[in-house]
């Protein structure tokens, strides 16, 4: 070939122990359509050159700046790596299945823009592990990206609901490209999942959601740039430039959380893209209420920002609502019939790391041909 279909790109900075494992599953593929992308931001790499040294790679590229950057640059200069006709973003944590070439391929085929796989995570911890993931199942659907982003907003960007995104999910390369001519950065906000997302829903025609493992996400105490739980005022916030601080979204508490970084993120994705009317449909109350709801520091900061107090009590009284609504549904009704995992996602508990749940999927025929898929 001469290029990769599909680039995977890998942003990393202080992790090698997953970075080990990544390398080793992605080259265990010999698949000459993955480009597998690495950009490696530790200061010292003395430990990962050891590991790769004498080895022959078919798909591991990598590049090394021990310079200080932060998340958002460092994932910049990992894109500008790649080759491929499609990318797709993971940490150093994640995984994509040996399906992504094929995947790829389809996409190609049928001039999709950008897709996202069934939800698949494996939880590291000090004790044990676990995979779950959702129901598997030969079907496909479209996605307007634009409605769908404007849901989300109206939820306070809690999530990325169900909008393209280049971030565990995979995006055609010129519809990134198209953010970066048009923002400076494919990723404009202090955190480049949501960003990335939000700028390039308007560039994506054809989105689809596929029901079957492609991208496997993982979730270590290392997420979340570290924090591993922790609140911090942007102050405290060591991985981030000055900049940042000075420019962040005056509606949106100074507080590194994820209830506040994804909309600060989301927020710039809309203004470098020449889209801030969209701002309108953001809901800043349903943002506060949700950190309120999951955290005790900083709450009066919170509430003291709300223009609205009522609208601010309101919204909490609807987010306790709705999720009141669904613990009852999930897991007292639904978890005693189906025996599943809060009573929606399937498990295994008995995978020692991340290449062995990839295998599981394998292993459990979960790799349906996608010219066998159907739209839902």
């Amino acid at each position: 070939m001469d290029r990769p279909l599909i680039s995977v790109f890998v942003p990393t900075k202080n992790r090698y122990q997953f970075l080990k494992n990544l390398i080793t599953l992605i080259e265990s593929y010999h698949d000459e359509r993955i480009e597998l992308v690495i950009h490696d931001n530790t200061e010292n790499n003395s430990e990962i050159l050891d590991y790769m040294k004498d080895q022959q790679y078919l798909s591991t590229k990598y590049y090394h700046d021990g310079s200080f950057l932060t998340m958002s640059q460092n994932s910049d200069l990992a894109f500008s790596h790649c080759a491929g006709e499609y990318v797709c973003m993971i940490g150093d944590d994640d995984a994509v299945c040996r399906n992504i070439g094929d995947c790829a391929q389809w996409m190609h085929d049928n001039d999709i823009d950008a897709l996202r796989s069934v939800e698949a995570q494996f939880v590291y911890e000090e004790t044990k592990t676990l995979l779950y993931y959702g129901d598997v199942k030969p079907q496909y659907r479209f996605y307007d990206p634009i409605k769908e982003l404007k849901k989300s907003l109206r939820r306070g960007l809690p999530d990325f609901g169900n909008i393209p995104k280049p971030y565990q999910g995979i995006v055609r390369r010129s519809v990134m490209e198209k953010v970066r001519e048009k923002c400076g950065t494919c990723f404009p906000g202090c955190t480049p999942d949501m960003s990335g997302a939000v700028a390039s829903s308007f560039y994506v025609k054809k989105f689809v959601m596929v029901d079957i493992p492609v991208v496997l996400s993982g979730l270590s105490n290392m997420n979340s740039g570290g924090l591993s739980g922790q609140i911090l005022t942007l102050d405290q916030v060591p991985w981030i430039e000055q900049s940042t601080r000075d420019n962040w979204e005056q509606k949106v508490p100074r507080i590194w959380a994820r209830e506040f970084i994804w909309p600060e993120s989301g927020s710039k994705g809309l203004r470098c893209t020449g889209n801030d009317s969209y701002l309108k449909y953001l809901d800043y109350n349903m943002m506060k209420c949700r950190y309120l709801v999951m955290h005790k520091q900083h709450r009066q900061a919170v509430i003291d920002s709300a223009p609205s107090k009522l609208r601010l009590y309101y919204a909490m009284l609807k987010v306790y609502l709705t999720v009141g609504f669904k613990y009852i549904v999930r897991r007292k009704i639904l978890k005693p019939l189906n025996h599943k995992m809060n009573g929606v996602f399937n498990y295994e508990n008995n995978l020692p790391n991340i290449i062995k749940a990839e295998e599981y999927f394998f292993n459990k025929n979960y790799y349906i041909c996608f010219n066998e898929l159907k739209e839902k």
